[in-house]
């Protein structure tokens, strides 16, 4: 009997191999197709053709059955129960479907990690809601030579980190990673609170308060939420109701504690007692937060954009962005209004953003206990519009882009009451936006009936009425096929690794857009701050560092949310880091903008550099990199422009932001279905550990490294501080400098071209050899001879000579 008939019970002659010549057995060959002393034989009919009809019927007559009644028993429901050996009932019987996976929806334990949410929103939301006392007291005795608008920037940031890192936090928790972020972010914002209370300067403040316990907000809250949707279904609108009270609570308790131990203990102990609390309220959300569902091992990247098909989260989104631009406002002003603008005494005005916060309670519980009642179409909760698998990235995505509202909205309350003077124009702004944030709601309500209605016929042959979950299938068919090998322009195609080089080389575009921008604004940034020329250095600093954590992240994240997640992350911190640039805030929020476009160039740099360097010719990084040179080049041009024209520094920042929102369209397009080439197996299984060790015997590895690290530095140099150079020690002009900066990056660009060309063919170790002497001549002579056109001719010289050397050691 051949192998094939003993996957077909119901037909065991079947037609496409029995008879084939090359069978073991059939009727070209002496044996039958049924073998009666075997009891694990399965048999039917006979073909007329088979020479096995005796035979078939002398088992027939051993079994004491006919051949079609034991077939009636196979088709029966109780088949099973026949004499397959054992092999064969592996083989027929039918899989049984999983079982439905079903929600706890109370109980001890499901109970306890409500508690331990609840604690979590305490110590986050409810210090951050806190804000409106600090902003106050700031104010009035530590800061009292600062501005309302620049103290309410520490505030803003502190609102925003909450929620940008949900994005990365959300994926994370997706793929199982939830304890060792929680304990991190834990240890970081208690460390921050108690380092507030040791902080005097403004600077200080806006990176232990503001950026501290706000990134670590972030960290713990997302997570937090999340995680009660592994417990909860029927009952999610409740226990989401109680979580939420605990933001209610902190910013009840937190604000009087503040106030009342002041005057008692002074301002840092009061802050030491608060981080005390934090330590016993978070400390407590370790011990009962759990997961119940397992990490989703998903090859999805870091967004999942086809949430944003559906059209009442893509309006919930944009409400909460609109709600947060004007809920904040208040929470930041209410108690300065209090006492500035209404005349209340200061003994109650500390007292109204307690109220407020308390007053929040009954919304929070009551909104969740209305949700189990009338479903989550009336009262919108955003973590019912998608499966639980994906929660942590729909969260994720929500709190990142709520994060806009809450970062623009009090300083643009604070330009607001800066030009008015009136807190009545405050507060018709902060109303406006809350309205219209209503508006929007009705709006996602009538958006997912409909579809919900449009739903209702389509899944009803299914057995099974449809839910918001449904869309999520739907979602998947609608996501655009893009495996194919290239992209076909009517009659032209255009390769794969074309279409990656153009994205890549739009990453490192605007790359070099930032890299010349500060040096050619160092001049109006100086003037703009009254800042000395020690000061000023640390703003290359602040890049460097952004630029050396995306370095060291770069190769963890990419295995955890890909190539196209990176490059996605990468442009959400280069715009969100241009964008608080632009809005010309106080410099050390200058600094942290800088630090993000770091961050954000930084990935795009290594990143994209990996992409390119799997290429099969060194040719294509020149190309890239030169890329790298034009954006270097532009930048110098559009500074001097804006600058003759009266406009203020800080709006060329709008022209990275833009350039950056561009480009991560493009990757979001070009690199969808991108992957590495694979290395060879041995390397792709020995993890981190052995690559390194493996990288660290090569010798090219410690030859490259400290030139391409030498070549950095001489580009960062004459790059960045050029344009101070020639105005401080040579005497030049602003904008005499500034095109002279623009001559080396196009001295740079020129030479990554010139030696990407197919004819240029040089010996790599000749050629080297030879620029780094012309590198060393150009630039001693420029230092050494004070002539002008000598110093165009050699930055340009210098310019040539860089560019190509660090580029060829990267290759």
């Amino acid at each position: 009997m051949s192998d094939r008939t003993l996957y077909n019970p119901f037909n065991p002659y079947d037609p496409y191999d029995p008879y084939d010549p090359y069978s073991p057995y059939g009727p070209y060959n002496s044996y039958s197709l049924i073998n009666p002393y075997n009891p694990y034989t399965v048999y039917g009919t006979p073909d007329s053709r088979s020479p096995a009809q005796s035979i078939f019927d002398e088992e027939r007559r051993l079994i004491g059955g006919t051949a079609h009644s034991r077939i009636g028993s196979l088709q029966g429901n109780d088949w099973q129960n026949t004499d397959l050996g054992p092999e064969q009932r592996l083989l027929e019987e039918k899989p049984e479907e999983p079982a439905k996976d079903e929600f706890p929806d109370g109980g001890l334990r499901a109970w306890m990690v409500v508690i331990g949410s609840m604690c979590v929103t305490f110590g986050t939301f409810g210090f951050v809601n806190a804000w409106g006392v600090f902003q106050s007291y700031y104010h009035e005795e530590i800061l009292a030579d600062v501005s309302p608008s620049a103290i309410s920037w520490i505030g803003s940031i502190q609102y925003a980190l909450v929620f940008f890192p949900g994005l990365l936090v959300g994926r994370l928790f997706d793929l199982g990673y939830f304890r060792i972020p929680q304990i991190t972010a834990s240890v970081v914002l208690v460390g921050g609170t108690f380092l507030t209370a040791e902080c005097k300067e403004y600077w200080q403040f806006l990176i232990c308060q503001g950026v501290g316990v706000g990134f670590a907000s972030g960290f713990l809250f997302g997570p937090a939420i999340a995680v009660v949707s592994h417990w909860f279904q029927k009952r999610r609108g409740l226990a989401f109701g109680i979580i939420a009270s605990g933001a209610s609570i902190g910013g009840t308790v937190i604000p009087i504690t503040v106030r009342k131990l002041i005057p008692l203990i002074g301002f840092p102990w009061a802050m030491r007692v608060i981080g005390f609390i934090e330590l016993v309220v978070l400390g407590t959300s370790i011990l009962t937060l759990r997961r119940r569902l397992p990490g989703r091992k998903s090859s999805g990247g870091l967004l999942n954009l086809s949430s944003f098909l559906h059209i009442p989260y893509s309006l919930y989104v944009l409400a909460a962005v609109i709600s947060f631009l004007g809920l904040y406002t208040v929470l930041t002003y209410l108690e300065v209004y209090g006492r500035e603008g209404v005349g209340l005494p200061v003994e109650f005005s500390i007292y109204l953003i307690p109220i407020a916060n308390a007053a929040s309670l009954v919304g929070r519980v009551g909104s969740g206990y209305v949700t189990d009642k009338l479903g989550p179409l009336n009262t919108l909760i955003p973590t019912r519009m998608g499966s639980p698998e994906d929660i942590g990235r729909r969260t994720g995505m929500l709190m990142t882009i709520a994060a806009i509202g809450a970062l623009a909205g009090p300083p643009i309350s604070g330009a607001i009451l800066g030009k008015t003077d009136s807190y009545v124009s405050v507060g018709i702004y902060a109303g406006s936006m809350i309205i219209v944030c209503v508006l929007m709601l009705i709006a996602v309500k009538y958006a997912a009936l409909k579809k919900f209605s449009a739903e209702k016929e389509q899944y009803s042959s299914r057995g099974h009425p449809p839910d918001l979950v449904e869309y999520d299938s739907s979602m998947d068919s609608a996501r655009l096929d893009t495996r194919a090998s290239g992209l076909r322009v009517g009659n032209v195609f255009i390769e794969d690794k074309f279409i990656i080089l153009l994205g890549s080389c739009a990453g490192v575009f605007a790359v070099g857009i930032n890299d010349t921008a500060m040096g050619a604004n160092l001049p109006s940034i100086q003037e703009h701050y009254n800042l000395s020329y020690d000061v000023l250095s640390i703003v290359f600093l602040a890049g460097f560092g952004g630029y050396l954590i995306s370095c060291v992240l770069n190769s963890v994240l990419q295995s955890v949310i890909g190539i196209r997640g990176v490059l996605l992350m990468a442009g959400f911190w280069y715009a969100t880091g241009a964008m608080l640039i632009a809005f010309a805030p106080p410099f050390p929020v200058v600094m942290i903008g800088l630090m993000l476009m770091g961050i954000g160039g930084g990935f795009y740099d290594t990143c994209l550099t990996g992409v390119i360097s799997h290429f099969e010719s060194t040719k294509l990084m020149n190309i890239f990199y030169s890329f790298f040179g034009f954006g270097s080049l532009v930048s110098p041009f559009i500074v001097g422009a804006l600058a003759k024209a009266g406009i203020k520094w800080n709006v060329f920042y709008w022209v990275p932001f833009s350039i950056a929102v561009l480009v991560t369209l493009c990757h979001l397009v070009l690199f969808k279905n991108y992957k590495i080439p694979s290395e060879d197996e041995n390397t792709e299984h020995q993890g981190a550990y052995g690559r390194l060790k493996q990288v660290t015997r090569m010798q090219i590895i410690w030859v490259g490294i400290p030139l391409t690290i030498l070549g950095f530095a001489i580009n960062n140099i004459l790059g960045n501080w050029l344009t101070l150079y020639l105005m401080e020690v040579k005497g030049s002009g602003p904008d005499v400098s500034r095109y002279q900066l623009s001559v080396y990056w196009a001295g740079l660009t020129f030479g990554r071209v010139f030696f990407s060309l197919p004819f240029i063919n040089v010996s790599e170790r000749a050629g080297n050899t030879l620029l780094v002497a012309a590198l060393s001549g150009a630039i001693g002579v420029f230092w050494g001879v004070n002539s002008v056109p000598l110093n165009w001719l050699m930055v340009g010289a210098a310019g040539f000579c860089l560019g190509v050397s660090v580029q060829t050691h990267l290759g």
